[in-house]
């Protein structure tokens, strides 16, 4: 009996190291489940922060090119102003030059005619 006996502990002890092996085993497989879990999370955490920087990103881009055309179309309108001043300066310099110039043809033929009734009646 003794050796019956021996064969049962045997048994026993491989039945509960197999128990513990399948336990361990289970624990084991709990544990990477769950780690898989975690990382599956912090992925979708990841990519919503992402996703949401992004969207910040785009958002602050879209403002700085409005404000950016906001100042282009001040600066084009400015010089639209200062192109038709100019314009009109130049319109009231062209007046002036041209009453000047019939002033002084004016004076010129006045001179001529005058130079000429001279020498008529010097000869």
């Amino acid at each position: 009996m003794t050796d019956q006996t021996n064969k049962n502990n045997d048994m026993a002890e491989v039945a509960r190291s197999i128990g513990l092996l399948s336990g361990k085993l289970e624990v084991m497989h709990s544990s990477i489940t769950n780690n898989f879990n975690v990382l599956r999370e912090d992925m979708r955490r990841m990519e919503d922060s992402t996703k949401q920087s992004m969207q910040l990103l785009e958002a602050s881009t879209k403002q700085s090119m409005e404000h950016l055309e906001n100042r282009l179309n001040t600066k084009v309108d400015s010089l639209g102003s200062r192109v038709k001043v100019l314009e009109e300066g130049e319109k009231v310099n062209i007046k002036v030059t041209a009453k000047q110039g019939v002033t002084i043809a004016g004076i010129s033929t006045a001179l001529t005619l005058g130079a000429v009734e001279l020498l008529k009646h010097i000869k």
